[in-house]
């Protein structure tokens, strides 16, 4: 049997079209089994109908749909129940339901089985046979089974497919497809295709005995891929002066003689011509970066293949305009998008962006964030031709692009536009307001930053101050890590902006989802891996230049406190200290007259450990920072970015809640501050709660702020007490955001909730 669902699958995986890919399921399924019907239905969940799409055994006019509404007949007895149904006499089971178009009244035994994934009902497996003869355990066996190895397939089939195919999706529209969330917010607009400037795959493997003319007119395609990549460097600058420099000067580095080119002329000078050296040396470097298990190092891949197309179109001698020549505004769909393609887009077009590819950690994703726009990523296969010029949705808020949508839908998705847009409209007036609750109890909200695009514009909201400066960002943007002098620099222009309030900055936080591309380590399980300071105390030459950084960007502004990440063990916060303490003594040696003050010194409370040692640490340091996100991970043992289990995830949870109750109590009784950071910070129901219980300050993302002031201002202290007490008494998630959001729909504050048209 492993062998027959082996080779099933494999001819399934190989298929070119969806109707190849049902056919061959009931095809193989009919033969394997040797009964007389096969079919296999299609959920369509907007319908809310199986479509029949494969069928061996009836004779069916090609013109005609076959629909069962679900929670009829036997297909939808077998979706609603979730399990496999066999039946001997399934003509006299009450939920028979007779279609006479396909004749079936002759064919009384029948066994369905249930395809699903996630929790979802892809479809129906449907075997049926005349009286004579009954199926058994091992037919319900393997349908079981093929069906379990069939879910995965279906799940990312090619949805334009199904939405463009004559039969039976001719109508259907609103066909939605389900990605990450990459950056917040609602677009509507035509799809506009970006397409690569030109293709490395197909480039022969063709060898030249002109060596001389291939490195020259290889050396020339370098440089003017240079002067291409310099000028979107120039032009998205404009856009963003602090955050695409850092990008395109690595991008730069790659195109330099001494790296790719050095690399390329040497595969030229073993006797390949031009094109086919670059094909091989980028397919080389991109294909090892494809391997690693890093998500940071894998969309490097990305960048590098793009900067390898770059190159190629001008060894083909082909002519690009300076940017696309877009007539509307749209959303650009590609299947990966590079920081330099997202640059060739005018700003004034640019209305949302879905790609294929990607991931939270992409220079897509930091891009979109620093331009507001909103992004979807990480999409299952999708023929992207067949949706270019067609009106989508991209749906920031729930990770969900809608192709095609309806004229109910889209109306409907055009009034979330205009309210989001009403709602901007009104938070503004909250940007300048203090953060005081209805009866006088001030609330410190801080922001989350790493890019200098986001400070000045914090600055300007009226936050307390930086509650996390995330020093890795920099890190991130460069091919090497940054000198003393470049840190110093980048701190010290945070550290100006907010002179006179408090800059937490987190030492180094690395590893597990946030690598760096040149101090790359492979782990088995990297979020319980090397990271964060485990990786700064091995490493103290980098430690003490990080600390010696921020020490000397601090002088005369007094306003640094630095964050310690990950700490799991108290020995870790007095080794951190030591170093902190040995950089403050090195720079007053030096500099005796500096006017350096000794900083805060404060502890990241993100694992169940520090949880249940807060008490210890509390003795050690001067506030605590709780990261909610990894807080909410570690103790639910969910990696949020798996889509698998990214649902179970949420900051809400009762044993979450319960667990930063447990870390305020022992701060308010060691008399030191402590503050929330992370996602559910900046979630309305979240800062209802976490003010409830006694958080003294909320940092965020900037863009989460007037919303979040608008929320605290309406409500007293002791409301948000008593909700907070309410909620941390339930024992299920769905409870405690029902109730919130009761509360919340009371005073029409409901609406501040988003997430996205369900």
């Amino acid at each position: 049997m492993l062998e027959l669902l082996r080779a099933i699958v494999d001819e399934v995986c190989s298929a070119q079209t969806v109707k190849e890919t049902f056919d061959i399921v009931v095809e193989r399924v009919q033969s394997s089994l040797k009964t007389e019907i096969c079919s296999l239905y299609y959920a369509d969940h907007h319908s809310q109908n199986y479509l029949l799409m494969a069928n061996r055994g009836f004779k069916l006019d090609d013109e005609l749909n076959v629909t069962i509404p679900f929670h009829k007949g036997l297909v939808g007895l077998v979706g609603e129940r979730e399990e496999p149904i066999t039946l001997s006499n399934a003509s006299r089971h009450e939920n028979y339901l007779l279609i006479p178009e396909i004749g079936e009244e002759d064919f009384d035994t029948f066994l369905g089985v249930p395809i699903v994934h996630r929790r979802q009902i892809l479809g129906i497996l449907v075997v049926q046979e005349r009286h004579q003869r009954q199926f058994g355990p091992e037919h319900e066996s393997f349908l079981v089974t093929l069906s379990a190895q069939l879910a995965g397939i279906l799940a990312y089939i090619d949805v334009a497919e199904l939405i463009t195919a004559q039969k039976p999706f001719h109508k259907t529209t609103d066909f939605s497809v389900q990605g990450i969330p990459g950056v917040a917010g609602i677009a509507i607009g035509d799809a506009f295709l970006l397409s690569p400037p030109a293709n490395l795959d197909k480039v022969p493997d063709r060898k030249t005995d002109e060596i001389s003319y291939n490195v020259q007119h290889f050396q020339h395609a370098l440089e003017a891929a240079r002067k291409e990549v310099s000028w979107l460097g120039e032009q998205l600058g404009i856009r963003l002066p602090k955050v695409a420099p850092a990008l395109f000067d690595a991008y730069k580095k790659i195109l330099a003689s001494d790296s790719l080119g050095t690399e390329v002329e040497e595969e030229i000078r073993k006797g390949w011509w031009s094109a086919t050296a670059l094909k091989r040396v980028i397919n080389s470097h991109a294909r090892a970066l494809e391997k690693v298990k890093d998500p940071y190092l894998k969309e490097r891949a990305a960048d590098l293949r793009d900067l390898g197309r770059r190159v190629l179109c001008h060894l083909e001698s082909k002519q690009r305009k300076s940017g696309i020549d877009v007539d509307n505004p749209c959303v650009i769909i590609a299947d990966e998008i590079s920081a330099a393609m997202l640059a060739e887009v005018p700003k004034e077009k640019l209305l949302g962006i879905v790609s294929l590819k990607g991931s939270l950690t992409s220079h897509v994703t930091i891009l979109a964030k620093a331009l507001n726009v909103p992004a979807v990523l990480g999409l299952p296969n999708i023929d992207l031709s067949k949706i270019h010029g067609n009106c989508i949705v991209v749906d920031g808020y729930s990770g969900r692009v809608i192709i095609s949508p309806g004229n109910s839908l889209k109306r409907e998705y055009n009034k979330l536009l205009e309210e989001e847009k009403r709602i901007y409209l009104d938070l503004e007036t909250y940007r300048d307001k203090p953060t005081v609750t209805a009866d006088g109890y001030k609330i410190p909200l801080f922001v989350n930053t790493g890019l200098y695009a986001d400070l000045v514009k914090s600055r300007r909201s009226g936050v307390s101050g930086i509650g996390l400066y995330r020093t890795e960002i920099p890190f991130m943007q460069r091919d090497n890590f940054p000198s003393e002098k470049e840190q110093i620099q980048i701190y010290r222009e945070a550290l100006q902006i907010f002179q006179g309030s408090p800059v937490k900055m987190r030492t180094l936080d690395v590893g597990a989802d946030k690598e760096l591309s040149y101090f790359h380590h492979e782990e088995p399980n990297p979020y319980l891996g090397w990271r964060g300071i485990r990786i700064t105390l091995d490493h103290p030459e980098l430690f003490l230049v990080q600390l010696r950084a921020m020490l000397k960007a601090s002088e005369s502004l007094h306003n640094l406190e630095i964050t310690l990440p990950m700490i799991s063990h108290v020995d870790e916060i007095d080794e951190a200290k030591a170093f902190i303490r040995q950089a403050y003594n090195e720079l007053l040696e030096e500099n005796p007259d500096a006017d350096i003050a000794f900083p805060k010194i404060g502890a990241m409370i993100e694992v169940p450990s520090a949880v249940i040692q807060a008490k210890d640490i509390a003795k050690r340091v001067d506030f605590f920072s709780i990261g909610s996100n990894d807080l909410a991970q570690y103790i639910l043992a969910v990696d949020r970015h798996n889509n698998r289990v990214a649902d179970r995830y949420d900051g809400l949870h009762p044993a979450v809640i319960r667990s930063v109750h447990a870390v305020i109590n022992v701060a308010k009784a060691s008399n030191i501050e402590v503050n929330l950071c992370g996602e559910i910070a900046g979630d309305p129901m979240g800062a209802m709660v976490y003010i409830g219980l006694g958080i003294d300050g909320l940092s965020m993302n900037a863009a989460s702020m007037p919303r979040i002031k608008k929320t605290l201002n309406h409500y007293t202290h002791s409301q948000l007490t008593r909700f907070a007490l309410t909620v941390i008494a339930f024992e299920k998630t769905c409870n405690v955001r029902q109730y919130l959001l009761e509360q919340l729909a009371s005073v029409g504050l409901d609406r501040l909730v988003r997430a996205g048209v369900q």
